[in-house]
Formats: C-alpha cells, sequence, structure tokens
C-alpha cells in the first residue's frame, strides 16, 4: 500500500470517529435546538493533534474538510490531496491552491478564537484536518459567528 493511500485511509478512519463522536454529541440536552445559520466560519479550538510551533517549510499533503450542523443537522466531508479526484464543485486547479494554502506558514501558525461553550442554535462546526509531508496535522475547528483572523477566513472561504 503506498503512503498516500495509507494516508487516505487514516483520514477516512479519522472522519469516521469525529462524525460518531459529533453524533453522540447531538442528544446533549444543553445544545440547543433551533435558528439558521450563516455561512461565515468563525470559531476554533486547537485539538490534540494541533502543532503549537509548526516547521515553515512543511507541505500540506491531504486536507480533509467536515461540515455538520445547521438546520438538518448534516455532515459533509471533503477531501483535498494530490493525485486524487477533487471534490464535487472543485477542479484540480482549485486542489492544488488549496494545499498552496494550506502550507502558508500564516495559515500554519496562526491562533484560532476557542470554540464557545454555547454552541447552540444549529450552526455549523467546520473541521479542518491538514496533513502534511512531515507525518505532522494541523486540526482546525470553528463555528458559525466567531471572528477569526483574516487569514483562517480566507482559507476556508477557499473550500
Amino acid at each position: 500500500m503506498t503512503q498516500r493511500v495509507k494516508r487516505l485511509v487514516t483520514c477516512t478512519v479519522s472522519i469516521l470517529v469525529v462524525v460518531s463522536v459529533a453524533a453522540g454529541c447531538g442528544e446533549d440536552p444543553g445544545a440547543g435546538g433551533g435558528g439558521a445559520s450563516t455561512t461565515t466560519p468563525t470559531t476554533t479550538e486547537p485539538t490534540e493533534s494541533t502543532e503549537q510551533a509548526p516547521d515553515q517549510g512543511k507541505q500540506a499533503q491531504v486536507v480533509t474538510v467536515e461540515r455538520s450542523g445547521g438546520i438538518k443537522g448534516d455532515t459533509e466531508t471533503d477531501i483535498f490531496a494530490e493525485e486524487t479526484i477533487a471534490p464535487e464543485g472543485f477542479t484540480d486547479a482549485d486542489m492544488d491552491q488549496i494545499l498552496e494554502a494550506a502550507s502558508e506558514p500564516e495559515l500554519i501558525d496562526v491562533e484560532l478564537e476557542p470554540m464557545p461553550k454555547n454552541q447552540c442554535c444549529d450552526r455549523i462546526t467546520t473541521q479542518v484536518v491538514v496533513e502534511y509531508d512531515d507525518g505532522s496535522a494541523r486540526t482546525y475547528r470553528t463555528i458559525d459567528g466567531v471572528d477569526q483572523p483574516n487569514v483562517f477566513v480566507d482559507f476556508l472561504s477557499m473550500l
């Protein structure tokens, strides 16, 4: 099995774990209910896989984007990786731009605002996992309604 296939398998397993955890969280009575969601992402919380002092020269190999929540509570996942088929609505050029943007030192080093304690009102949560050529990964997590640094907001607008 090639290293690229192993990464995609690992990424897929990670997504399934996140979806399973998110499904369990939806039953939390304190999570809140109705309301509309916007498409502007705005909060993040570093996770255990988030690097604190990333290397400036690394290149993104895989970007996995998962959006969940909203009024319907749906979960959508897109994977951007070299030599794979572009997700629906994206071109190969889009994938190249996304991987290039994910490799920018300013994005790698960005510190995001934490996730709010009250995540009610059917807002959309976005989780982005970037896997780099040195084997490290960075996880960004955000939710609608939180102001984030422009470099992160610009990156999310590409996704």
